[in-house]
């Protein structure tokens, strides 16, 4: 592998510039002025970023998977070879565990900070892995397979497999909505289907007039790539095709969302963004060779793009000079994360069901020690692990109120308030359609919510004392 820093090899090529729209896109794009260029071994088949800060970038190259360096675009190392390629590959949304998926239908999950540590791996024995996707609540991993299936594997319980027969031909593309609940799938047999995967049941189907390569969801609204086409699907409550627009001459081979706009990259060497309200192009690159994956942060600070030949082009901003004064970091308190656990902690449920993946039922236990800094630690090691959304999701009415108990009694506490507050932040976007639907519920959170805003006046009173006396001082 060979690494060239800021060359002009393989350029990127800006298109004109019409309307206001245009003009402020482009400029978000001209300013990843930074380029790295690697050429690897073997041709690529896909590319990931990591949303780990600083976002290093994973590269699916014949039998292995180099981990390249977010600040440095050097491999660091590269995930185990093995007889079959790697086809596909996902994050977790908290970037601690990574699903690499192969051509012989094998799955392997890592944990991103030990890649010599295999800590599952599923044979699914259903023909080529196009696609793999993390839920966002659970530890579940959803696999599009070339045999038609859609297979969801559990990381934390059995080897079981659920299977599912979801189209007449090979699953392209697979994707979870923001809520978790609901799944999308596209297939080369030419449907996009939606599917309530807690359920194992389809909710509906679009058919499309060519084979679907690629999915990506913004909102309510699912994009699909057919071809050269991209089809726009609303599935908030009657799925709907909102309409079929034509953005490429040649089929599209990526599919993205950054800084809320469609993104797109075909074979004819262009990649576009657009607006997904109008299907206005607003930006267009050309590229000198084919495409073949892209990845983008959301916020459009690094893009990656893939072309045949082995060739991985990296565009990123400038960094950041080190002679400006940084703002200042609020140091938190060292029992933030680190609390004093019993001595017997190893035998503790809590910790058993951590073990185990078992979130939700690990927070449950910790509410019920004694001392409220075992729930507090709980809940800043889940925040940490990415579990928080999944041990607060998916309770009824009393399995949310001896967490709110906790919550309320807490909250003022300025030792722990702040990570209380993760935890008020994560129920609230959970349950804020159905808090009001149980009166009892609705209490407490109202108990809460008064809570939060008195201790935010206090803030506020003790800032302007702090400031009354910071002027006599000067």
């Amino acid at each position: 592998m060979k690494v060239f820093n800021n060359v002009g090899a393989v350029p990127f090529v800006v298109g004109e510039t019409r309307s206001k729209e245009e003009i402020e896109e482009s400029a978000v794009w001209q300013k990843l002025t930074e380029t790295k260029i690697i050429q690897f071994n073997a041709s690529i088949n896909r590319i990931k970023f990591s949303p780990l800060d600083p976002n290093p970038l994973v590269v699916l190259s014949g039998l292995t998977g180099p981990w390249i360096n977010g600040k440095s675009y050097t491999q660091d190392f590269a995930f185990a070879k093995a007889k079959a390629q790697f086809s596909a590959v996902a994050f977790r949304n908290d970037g601690v565990l990574i699903a690499l998926g192969r051509e012989d239908g094998t799955v392997d999950i890592y944990p991103t900070k030990d890649h010599q540590t295999l800590l599952r791996r599923f044979k699914l024995h259903s023909g080529i892995i196009h696609d793999l996707a993390f839920s966002p609540f659970s530890n579940t991993v959803v696999a599009a397979c070339g045999d038609g299936t859609i297979q969801i594997m559990d990381v934390s319980g059995a080897n079981d497999v659920v299977v599912i027969k979801a189209h007449n031909d090979a699953v392209s593309s697979i994707i979870p909505m923001e809520s978790g609940n609901i799944w999308v799938s596209g297939s080369h047999d030419k449907t996009v289907g939606i599917w309530d995967l807690n359920k194992q049941e389809k909710i509906g189907s679009i058919e499309t007039e060519n084979p679907v390569s690629n999915l990506v969801a913004k909102g309510r609204r699912v994009f699909a790539a057919s071809s050269e086409n991209v089809v726009a699907i609303d599935i908030l409550a009657k799925i709907t095709k909102v309409g079929t627009f034509t953005l490429h001459n040649r089929p599209i081979v990526g599919l993205t969302i950054v800084r809320s706009n469609l993104v797109t990259a075909s074979s004819d060497r262009q990649i576009k963004i657009i607006d997904p309200a109008s299907f206005t192009v607003l930006y267009t690159i050309k590229m000198h060779s084919d495409i073949v994956s892209i990845a983008a942060l959301p916020d459009a600070t690094k893009f990656a793009c893939a072309l045949s030949g082995g060739v991985l082009q990296i565009r990123h901003l400038p960094e950041k000079s080190q002679n400006k004064t940084e703002r200042p970091q609020v140091q938190m308190p060292a029992n933030f994360r680190v609390f004093r656990p019993p001595q017997n902690q190893r035998k503790e449920k809590w910790n058993q069901c951590l073990i185990r993946f078992e979130f939700a039922e690990a927070l449950d236990y910790a509410l019920k020690e004694s001392d409220p800094a075992i729930g507090i630690g709980m809940i800043d090691e889940l925040d940490r692990l990415g579990g928080l959304d999944a041990a607060i999701a998916g309770r009824d009415a009393m399995g949310v109120q001896p967490l709110l108990k906790f919550l309320i009694a807490n909250v003022s506490n300025p030792t722990w308030s702040s990570v209380v507050l993760k935890a008020v932040i994560v129920f609230e976007r959970i349950y804020r359609r159905v808090i009001g639907d149980v009166p009892a519920v609705g209490k407490m959170f109202d108990e809460l919510s008064s809570k939060i805003g008195e201790e935010l006046k206090e803030q506020r009173r003790a800032a302007m004392l702090i400031g009354k006396i910071d002027l006599l001082l000067k």
